[in-house]
């Protein structure tokens, strides 16, 4: 059997922006680059650079050039200039670059390389501004890539595009490989550039993907122009692999990265560099497709004022990640940080090394949402000190929602060097929070570091094996038809420095709300206050006790004990409502008739002893009262 030997083409274009020799122009709209009687009796120099117009074109050997342009010679119509090597995939083609020369304002050019293996010998392709100087004409064009067509050795890829148009890279079936960075950018205002991966096709970048509006970095406070720059990684097989640091950063408005149908996506994920007012940045991976990450940061150190950078994870999607910032990367001294940031994580695994929510001290309005009783959210931490939810800022969320089920593998939830103010752990629709080991709201060290909330709503779950600490100015933890479960409980601060009260706040409320600690006190102590709110009346179940304390209740003078909208479960109740069971309460005769006094002229609060322990109990008073003096 005599076996055939395989062979190889090659056609070397280099290009270069600064040649100013006239291009050899190939006479025909079709017709084989390589074939000399095609060009019409003899093949350009080596070191000549060639023009193609519209037509399909092949290579059947090895041929060098100088450079390749492309030249368009229809106004006003889509043109179209193919190489097609699907009946060659074995030839090898080679260039050192890609500029087409846009020269006229013509609609939808259309670059395509078809098959067949080109490789660019580290020159460049570039959609921009032509010769003139006209960006503006840099509207509509396309590369595309498909039939199984390798593009090897490309060192920058740029796009330029404007207002509603832009230029799109489709890489179908295909590979692309860039060894340095891409740009897709407006020039310096609006743009709408793609790049479209799928078909199990891949793109390989070893730098930066810049999604940008262009704006000059001396101009970096001006309005930034409303872009959508997208990445779009589209189904089974589908790859983008980034090496770069970061590898993907965005700069512009409403810059989109899309993951989906099964694709995948590697690399490291900044939002908000290049304009200090970029907003609205998203990243998606959703439908079964996985992302594994290096870091992402929905807002970089040097930014100031960026809003509403967003990660999504949905429906199936895995991302692995090593650090997420969601808000300011530092704690450098922003006048108003980052603002509106989030990570959604919906039916889909986040799994994770560090998470900060709201990093430094301006931050504000970020959050973190884990919904679905599908989600899985997981911790893998490098080491223990490693886990920080709230690392600065005000007004955050962390949120597990709709069943979902989480567990804190490390530390407890709140900054200890770093103010955290008005942020909010919510754990509501049936959802789980787990965590092994302690759990509190904010330090109690630090100056204005208050406001903090923990809020478990309509059957969410609280579950701590160690102490929860409702510590910090003017913190609190509200249980409204949830479950907390503790083995401690301490409401306010043990040792607060300085001006710090250390002051808590506990909120029962609900028709079937629960507080248990399982082994140890119960503590409310540097005037803090325990509130039970009857609005909607008695609780749903009979003998139903909000409040169980395996061990003892203590209530340290100053302190209270508030009972609101004690008429609304007069009507329901049958006899004396248990409000609080422990081994032992501890509280003054002053402070139970301060209760007393705030339940209203009918109710009477009483702590009694049955059956070996203590309970606190509300009773409404039969018939009228009167008081004769």
């Amino acid at each position: 059997m005599i076996k055939k030997k395989k062979s190889f083409c090659f056609a070397t274009f280099v290009f270069s922006a600064g040649l100013t020799a006239v291009a050899a122009v190939f006479p025909s709209p079709s017709g084989d680059l390589a074939s000399a009687s095609d060009w019409g009796g003899a093949l350009p120099g080596n070191d000549e650079r060639i023009t193609l117009s519209n037509g399909t074109f092949t290579v059947s050997t090895d041929v060098e050039f100088g450079g390749i342009e492309r030249v368009y010679n229809t106004r006003n119509a889509p043109n179209v200039m193919v190489i097609d090597q699907t009946e060659q995939k074995d030839v090898k083609v080679l260039f050192s670059g890609f500029r087409p020369l846009v020269n006229v304002l013509s609609p939808g050019h259309t670059n395509w390389f078809k098959g067949g293996w080109f490789d660019f010998k580290n020159g460049e392709i570039r959609f921009d501004k032509n010769y003139d100087d006209d960006w503006a004409n840099a509207n509509n064009q396309c590369l595309v890539l498909t039939d199984g067509a390798m593009v090897t050795n490309v060192s920058s890829m740029t796009l330029y595009g404007t207002a509603s148009t832009g230029t799109k890279v489709f890489v179908d079936g295909s590979s692309l490989y860039v060894g340095r960075n891409t740009t897709l950018s407006g020039y310096g205002q609006a743009s709408a550039s793609e790049i479209l991966v799928s078909g199990g096709g891949l793109f390989h970048l070893g730098g930066r993907l810049i999604l940008t509006d262009g704006v000059a970095s001396d101009s970096r406070k001006s309005t930034a122009y409303f872009t959508t720059n997208r990445l779009v990684v589209a189904g089974d097989g589908s790859r983008f692999i980034g090496l770069g640091s970061p590898t993907v950063s965005t700069g512009g408005n409403g810059d989109y990265i899309l993951v989906t149908d099964g694709a995948y996506f590697s690399g490291k994920v900044y939002f908000g560099t290049g304009n200090r007012l970029s907003t609205n940045s998203l990243m998606r991976v959703t439908n079964r497709a996985r992302a594994d990450l290096t870091e992402v940061r929905l807002c970089t150190s040097e930014m100031d004022g960026l809003a509403g950078g967003r990660f999504e994870i949905l429906d199936g999607a895995v991302v692995s990640n090593d650090n997420f910032f969601v808000g300011a990367y530092a704690s450098g001294a922003m006048a108003n940080g980052a603002a509106g940031c989030s990570l959604l994580v919906s039916n889909a695994t986040f799994v994770t090394k560090y998470l900060s929510i709201g990093q430094g001290v301006c931050g504000s309005n970020n959050s973190v949402v884990i919904s679905g009783s599908a989600a899985k959210f997981d911790h893998v931490p490098k080491q223990a000190s490693q886990w920080t939810y709230f690392a600065g800022g005000k007004h955050c969320l962390f949120q597990v929602e709709n069943g979902a089920v989480v567990e804190w593998r490390h530390q407890d939830g709140w900054s200890y060097s770093t103010p955290v103010s008005n942020c909010t752990v919510r754990i509501t629709g049936g959802a789980v929070l787990k965590r092994n080991g302690g759990f509190h709201t904010g330090s109690d060290r630090i100056v204005n570091s208050g406001g903090n909330s923990i809020e478990i709503l309509d059957g969410g779950k609280l579950d701590v094996s160690g102490k929860v600490q409702i510590s910090g100015d003017g913190c609190s933890v509200v249980v409204s038809n949830g479950t907390l479960s503790a083995k401690e409980l301490v409401i306010g601060a043990e040792n607060p420095a300085g001006s710090i009260t250390g002051n808590g706040l506990a909120v029962i409320a609900g028709t079937n709300p629960k507080i248990s600690v399982t082994n140890g006190t119960f503590s409310v102590i540097n005037s803090s206050t325990l509130r039970y709110d009857l609005s909607d009346g008695i609780y749903s179940a009979s003998g139903h006790v909000p409040v169980e304390v395996k061990g003892a209740a203590i209530f340290e003078d100053g302190c209270s004990i508030v009972i609101e909208n004690a008429d609304a479960a007069r009507a329901g109740a049958s006899g004396p409502v248990t409000l609080l069971k422990a081994d032992s309460i501890s509280a003054s005769a002053a402070m139970i008739e301060a209760a007393e006094a705030g339940a209203g002229g009918m109710c009477r609060v009483r702590i009694v002893e049955s059956d070996g322990h203590s309970l606190l109990q509300l009773r409404f008073a039969k018939g009228l009262s009167f008081s004769i003096r």
